[in-house]
């Protein structure tokens, strides 16, 4: 019987977030994001918004951010900031894009990154 190995082999590197799937994570840092208003809360509205491309999200027991996974072809850190900000009553204006390769898209409201670790959010 004949052997098949891999021409190419490539390691996985501990610490490194990979997606196979098309999905991206991302963190918005907000000073308030909350589910104490119940069902109108900044959560919620946040969770409808990205409900239609997100496949996944948790708001961190603070309130002080939210992480989304979801769509990669639709989803991308400016994408994420400008639609957070007007979810939350901003003008969804970015005062920094993640473009300028700083990793960070920025709001008023928001700051929005791409997850690169599940590990340390």
């Amino acid at each position: 019987m004949p052997q098949v190995t891999k021409a190419n082999p490539a390691p996985i590197t501990r610490g490194t977030l990979y997606s196979t799937l098309q999905l991206k994570g991302f963190k918005i840092t907000h000073d308030a994001i909350t589910e104490t208003d119940g069902l109108y809360s900044k959560a919620t509205s946040l969770a409808q918004e990205f409900g239609t491309t997100g496949a996944m999200f948790q708001v961190k027991s603070d309130g002080a951010s939210m992480i989304v996974i979801g769509d990669g072809h639709a989803l991308d850190e400016d994408i994420v900031a400008i639609r957070a900000d007007k979810v939350l009553g901003g003008t969804g204006v970015l005062t920094n894009t993640a473009a300028d390769n700083s990793g960070t898209a920025t709001t008023a409201l928001v700051s929005v990154r791409q997850l690169s670790s599940l590990y340390g959010q």
